[in-house]
C-alpha cells in the first residue's frame, strides 16, 4: 500500500534525515488539503451564488407589486431557481478529492524528480551502490 501511494519514497530514503525534507512533508501535507478544500470550496460558492442572485432577481421582479409577492409568482420563481442553479455538495466535494490526489501524485513526481536532479541520482538512491 505504501508503494502506491508513496511511489518514489523507497527510491529516496537517504534524504529522509535531512530536516528540511521532514519540514517539505509538512508543507505537503498541508498542499494537498488546501488545494481540495479550495477548490470545493470554489465549486460550492460559484453555485451558492448562481442560486442567490437568481433568487435575488426573482424577488426584485416581484417587489413593485406587494400582492404578487404573496402569491404564487414567487413560489414559482423560488421553485425555478432551485431547478436551474442546483447546488451538488457531494459532486463539489468529490471534485475537490479528485484535485487533492492529483495534487499528491504531482507534487511527488516534481519533488523526487527534483531531488534526483540537484543530488546525484546515485547519492540519493539508497538501494544503489557505486
Amino acid at each position: 500500500m505504501k508503494n502506491i501511494l508513496f511511489p518514489y519514497s523507497e527510491d529516496y530514503q537517504s534524504i529522509s534525515k535531512y530536516w528540511w525534507h521532514r519540514a517539505l512533508i509538512i508543507v505537503f501535507a498541508v498542499a494537498v488539503f488546501l488545494a481540495g478544500y479550495s477548490v470545493w470550496r470554489s465549486f460550492l460558492q460559484s453555485e451558492e451564488a448562481g442560486y442567490s442572485s437568481c433568487n435575488m432577481l426573482q424577488i426584485a421582479m416581484y417587489a413593485h407589486d406587494p400582492s404578487l409577492t404573496a402569491g404564487k409568482e414567487l413560489q414559482l420563481g423560488k421553485l425555478q431557481c432551485i431547478q436551474n442553479d442546483q447546488i451538488h455538495p457531494v459532486i463539489d466535494f468529490g471534485i475537490g478529492v479528485f484535485v487533492s490526489v492529483i495534487t499528491f501524485y504531482m507534487l511527488q513526481f516534481l519533488y523526487y524528480k527534483t531531488i534526483g536532479f540537484i543530488f546525484n541520482e546515485k547519492d540519493c538512491k539508497g538501494n544503489q551502490q557505486h
